[in-house]
């Protein structure tokens, strides 16, 4: 793909399934490790359940993933 476009970017699936062992931890460094040389970001993410107050639920959810993503660091 670069080789026709040289401006491509190419995202790797990290993990962010937040749970006490860090094994989600361990899980991205295997995908930078692996991929290091070959990919551009790490893209970590996160699922949410259903709720009928998206918008607040979404906005916490978030500030959860924020708070646990600085604190790994």
């Amino acid at each position: 793909m670069q080789s026709v476009d040289n401006t491509i970017k190419f995202v790797a699936s990290g993990s962010s399934y937040y749970e006490s062992t860090g094994i989600w931890v361990e899980w991205n460094h295997k995908v930078l490790a692996g991929l290091g040389d070959l990919i551009d970001y790490i893209s970590i993410h996160r699922y949410w359940e259903r709720s009928d107050d998206y918008y607040n639920y979404i906005g916490q959810s978030a500030m959860d993933f924020e708070e646990k993503n600085n604190s790994d660091s």
